[in-house]
């Protein structure tokens, strides 16, 4: 799902999956993410430091 969301296109044609998880992962920590999983990167953020918070 998510990598048809990146490539905007048939999943057929779109690229390995750990391919797009290093991408989601780097725009993420890089505060760059594209508009179109940036929703997803903040997420991951916010998950991030709710767990991250527990642990202190």
């Amino acid at each position: 799902l998510g990598i048809g969301i990146l490539n905007g296109s048939d999943p057929s044609t779109s690229p390995p999956a750990p391919v797009s998880f290093t991408v989601q992962k780097s725009g993420a920590a890089g505060g760059s993410a594209p508009p179109a999983h940036g929703l997803l990167g903040l997420l991951i953020l916010i998950s991030f430091f709710w767990a991250h918070s527990f642990v202190n």
